[in-house]
């Protein structure tokens, strides 16, 4: 699925096809090879990068209210910075702060405990929850009451934050995680009975208008299609694999 949701490496997967089939037909090959270069600058350019993500985000504003009264606060986990100095080890990366900001205001406002919620990755230190729940005590002076250490991919954050959650009596939370990632998060805590009250945070400015600088490649609109690409793919996946 990580295959398939990187632009870069499904550029480079087409460029190989086409000068493959260029042994047979030159004319096709160059086709092929041409679409994956053009592929990959339409998902380069920042107008495409965030109307994609701005269609994630979109669907939520459709979703019913839910009348359950949550218990908890579950912060999904992102991604690392790894072995920095300043730190002394791993910390947050960017998403992942950006989420546990917004836990901890919902927090101050709520009085709800918090479960951080995601296992190591790559070569971590440490599993993300935990990193997630040293950070909100060392900046935000907020201790999480729970940690969820073992879950790989956004399913088995729910499952197994389930098991914690029922083990304390709690079917109600609020759910933080970013709002392109909110409907796939829904619908594994759904999934696994758990009643997830979406709080989604960094959503995506669509801005005043187009410019000329829209349509002009760029790495970060290239991160921002590969989020989208990620979400639809996932999505895919899970009701195929989980559900």
């Amino acid at each position: 699925m990580a295959i398939l949701a990187d632009p870069i490496l499904l550029t480079i997967i087409t460029l190989v096809a086409g000068w493959g089939i260029s042994a047979v037909s030159k004319r096709a090959g160059l086709l092929i090879s041409a679409s994956g270069i053009i592929f990959l600058y339409v998902l380069s350019t920042p107008l495409v990068g965030r109307q994609l993500l701005v269609a994630l985000e979109s669907e939520l504003y459709d979703l019913a209210a839910v009348a359950a009264r949550p218990e908890a606060i579950v912060i999904l986990g992102a991604d690392l910075r790894r072995r920095t100095p300043e730190y002394g080890g791993d910390t947050v990366g960017r998403l992942s702060l950006e989420r546990i900001r917004y836990g901890a205001r919902l927090h101050r406002e709520t009085g709800l405990p918090i479960l951080t919620v995601g296992g190591a990755i790559a070569d971590s230190e440490k599993p993300v929850a935990m990193v997630m729940a040293e950070a909100l005590s060392a900046d935000f002076q907020i201790s999480a009451r729970w940690m969820e250490t073992d879950s790989r991919n956004t399913y088995e954050n729910a499952k197994l934050s389930s098991d914690i959650l029922r083990a304390e009596g709690i079917q109600a939370v609020y759910l933080v995680t970013h709002a392109w990632h909110m409907l796939r998060a829904l619908e594994a805590f759904r999934q696994v009975g758990i009643t997830a009250i979406p709080r989604p945070t960094g959503w995506t400015y669509a801005g005043p208008g187009i410019a000329v600088s829209d349509f002009l490649p760029y790495s970060g609109a290239l991160r921002n299609s590969a989020y989208a690409m990620h979400e639809w793919i996932g999505r895919l996946w899970y009701r195929i694999r989980y559900y």
